[in-house]
């Protein structure tokens, strides 16, 4: 499987070239087989390995916004389309002046004494 750092896909231009190759990186951890599409049975799967198991009612809303074509599997131009939405959605949420957060939780910080 190729994972080279530029797909031709609708949607690309929203991404910059390390962004497209971490989502083809991204993209190749959830097809399983290599057939070049993500299942319901590839995201399931994933999701063990990484000891998260999901019901099939999330993999199927998971399905539903990603399956643009609706043909039960998806592609990596859905996937850096549907990678696409999330941007745009989170750029939205982010203030125009307010800098953005990690959203890595970080550590707790001890209370200060009394």
């Amino acid at each position: 499987r190729s994972v080279g750092p530029s797909p031709s896909t609708p949607g690309a231009a929203g991404f910059s070239g390390d962004e497209l190759y971490a989502l083809r990186l991204v993209f190749s951890s959830f097809d399983a087989d290599g057939a070049g599409r993500i299942s319901r049975a590839d995201l399931s799967l994933y999701a063990e390995a990484v000891g998260e198991p999901v019901s099939p009612q999330d993999v199927d809303c998971v399905f539903r916004a990603m399956d643009a074509s609706g043909g039960q599997a998806v592609g990596l131009e859905e996937w850096v389309l549907f990678a696409a939405k999330l941007k745009a959605a989170w750029e939205l949420t982010a203030a125009p002046d307010t800098p953005r957060r990690d959203v890595t939780p970080s550590p707790a910080r001890p209370s200060p004494s009394p």
